[in-house]
């Protein structure tokens, strides 16, 4: 951010009788910003960017380089996953070369200006890089993406389009990930990755909506507004960002704060066992309601609740601590009278009588580090880990209520992401932001969602597998169909 920009945040951050907007667009839900207490940004396009996070940068070189003007992007015969990529970068040339490249696979003749996208049969290709490792040079007059997984191609390719477009330059570089294709726990070695995202769509690019959809996994207030808008849930700098922000509108008086909707994979991939894994800046502090989540309530055909009860799993939920991380399982009974049936006067729909947490040591910086939080769900137990710890685990047929059926804890489920918080109109308020104010704007940033398997068993479902008589019963909720219109 230059001096100018600097200034200019500052300014308007102090004037607090000035009505700032957050966000750009003119959709029902684009909230006006006064916060003064934190060295924000506010990008052309509405967003924001705390300054201080640099955990998404990388080294690279910039070098002369002809194209694209006359080239054509390739990509490895069959291979679908390098094709999507390659049309990440035929858009990121389209947007700012204003150039139209066309995509061929590496069964058409060979040319000097050419894209190579992965492990194509040219001999630019490297065909033996360690799967986490990711490659971007100039050979000869050709720009070769190289990496050792389908999925590191497309980091080294979503990474360059992040980076500014300069005529007659392009860059390089070359990084090692942390992606790994098996998991390097002990007990866990068989597990395979099998589906995820590294969230390194450039800012001009949205949330990918093939891996993810907003709903309202968690409901706002008088004082809460949940929001599409990108001022609260957006993707920079190869981070999911979810933010949690001031609010003012001289039209809404009693709304003090805005929160995203739930970014969720219910409609888009939902799973029976394995380990799924984050890396995550979390904030930590009086007010704050970030989550992990998810439960059986699922949008894919094939993948229904079996039971008479949804589960809820919770991965973790902060609920307002500065240093612990909570989770939880629950049974919801929506068309099963438990009270009656049981004859008892309350629902213990909240498993209780081992909860274990998990506690960080140090917390002088915690809100702004990167940890990994883990989801462990085998058919004996559903257990969570932090930092490569298990630190909690439910036996997951053995009932802690009257109704004895656990199979809802056996039936597919979905996970998703919240930041929201604690105001004084909360239902359920173990503290409230509005003590802790000061702590705004909250920051719950994910680096990557990575989801491993056991070959033979549990099962995937994924929106993309579904057959044609499936896809035409698929239904979508009505806000969905405005994402287009989200800004």
């Amino acid at each position: 951010m230059n001096l100018l920009k600097k200034i200019a945040c500052f300014i308007m951050a102090a004037v607090l009788t000035i009505t700032l907007a957050a966000c750009a667009g003119n959709s029902p839900d684009v909230p006006q910003n006064n916060d003064d207490r934190k060295p924000y940004e506010k990008e052309d396009d509405g967003a924001f960017q705390y300054t201080e996070d640099t955990d998404g940068d990388f080294e690279y070189k910039e070098v002369d380089w002809e194209g694209p003007k006359g080239y054509v992007i390739v990509v490895p015969a069959g291979n679908s996953e390098a094709k999507t990529t390659a049309e990440t970068l035929q858009g990121y040339f389209q947007r700012y070369a204003n150039v139209t490249l066309s995509i061929v696979t590496d069964k058409t003749a060979e040319t000097e200006k050419e894209i190579l996208i992965g492990k194509t049969s040219r001999a630019d290709s490297k065909k033996d890089l360690d799967e986490a490792n990711i490659e971007v040079s100039v050979k000869g007059k050709k720009l070769v993406f190289d990496g050792g997984h389908d999925v590191t191609v497309d980091s080294a390719v979503k990474k360059f389009t992040r980076l500014t477009y300069n005529e007659g330059k392009t860059y390089t570089y070359s990084l090692e990930t942390n992606f790994k294709t098996t998991l390097g726990i002990e007990g866990l070695e068989d597990y395979v990755y099998v589906w995820g995202d590294e969230f390194e769509e450039a800012r001009y690019d949205d949330i990918n909506w093939n891996k993810w959809r907003f709903e309202q996994g968690m409901i706002g207030t008088k004082q809460i507004l949940t929001s599409r808008d990108r001022c609260v849930a957006d993707i920079d700098d190869g981070r999911l960002q979810l933010f949690a922000i001031n609010y003012y509108n001289v039209e809404s008086p009693q709304t003090r704060y805005i929160v995203p909707w739930s970014v969720s994979s219910s409609y888009t991939m939902n799973y029976v066992y394995g380990y799924a894994e984050i890396r995550a800046k979390v904030p930590f502090f009086e007010g704050a309601w970030p989550s992990w989540w998810g439960g059986s309530k699922c949008n894919i055909p094939g993948a229904r609740v079996t039971t008479e009860y949804y589960t809820e799993i919770d991965i973790f939920e902060i609920f307002g601590s500065i240093d612990t991380v909570s989770p939880n399982l629950h049974k919801w009974y929506e068309e099963y009278d438990y009270a009656t049936k049981h004859n008892v006067a309350d629902v213990q729909h909240t498993a209780s009588g081992n909860e274990k947490s998990y506690l960080h040591k140090d917390v002088s910086n915690l809100s702004n580090e990167y940890h990994d939080y883990g989801f462990y769900w085998n058919k004996n137990e559903m257990s969570m880990w932090v930092d490569g710890n298990k630190y909690q685990t439910y036996d997951i047929n053995k009932s802690w209520d009257l109704y004895e059926d656990m199979q809802g804890f056996h039936d597919p489920t979905y996970l998703m992401f919240n930041n929201h918080v604690f105001a004084e109109d909360s239902s359920f308020r173990p503290n409230v932001i509005s003590d802790n104010v000061e702590a705004l704007p909250s920051e719950y940033f994910i680096d990557y969602f990575r989801l491993y398997q056991k070959p033979g068993e549990g099962r995937l479902y994924t929106d993309s597998d579904m057959t044609s008589e499936e896809r035409a019963k698929y239904e979508r909720p009505v806000e969905n169909e405005m994402y287009a219109e989200r800004r």
